[in-house]
């Protein structure tokens, strides 16, 4: 069918067509043009999972430790400071006091220190200074540790890696 132009307006004319093309024209569906995106969705909803899990790690860990331990040639394993309950103080490069991960003063250090081996925590304190942190800030931290009775105070360092054979 057809439609033409005509002086009375438009109208449907049969051509002259054979029964076989007209039953090939009606099975012709044409090209699929529906693309199923749900398998992308799905794909880029894992890579976007695998790479912000860790990203929100590493900020939170980087948050809770900001300190750049200064490095030493000779240092000692100290497996104590690992364990869940050990006393760990940190002093960030700006003078800023953290107990176990939590923002302190210097002046609450004693009683959180006191108060954390009446709890059971071994008597020794892992020390973990910023290297671009003051000495005065260091010093007074150390000075606060001891008022709370502690003796053993642990300074932690990292060790340099050692340099690969060539």
């Amino acid at each position: 069918m057809l439609l033409i132009q005509t002086p009375c307006g438009l109208r449907w004319h049969h051509g002259h067509q054979d029964v076989e093309t007209q039953r090939r024209a009606k099975r012709h569906v044409g090209p699929i043009a529906h693309i199923d995106v749900a398998g992308l969705g799905g794909i880029m909803l894992f890579f976007l999972m695998l790479f912000m899990i860790p990203a929100v790690i590493r900020v939170d860990s980087s948050l809770r430790w900001s300190v750049d331990l200064p490095l030493a040639a000779h240092s000692k394993s100290q497996p104590g400071a690992l364990k869940e309950d050990a006393i760990d103080v940190a002093v960030s490069r700006n003078g800023m006091a953290f107990i176990c991960g939590e923002r302190v003063s210097y002046g609450q250090i004693p009683d959180q220190i006191r108060d954390r081996m009446q709890r059971g925590s071994e008597h020794k304190v892992y020390l973990r200074a910023d290297s671009r942190a003051k000495y005065v800030d260091v010093a007074a931290v150390a000075q606060q540790i001891r008022r709370a009775g502690i003796d053993k105070i642990v300074i932690m360092v990292e060790s340099p890696l050692p340099k690969q054979p060539t």
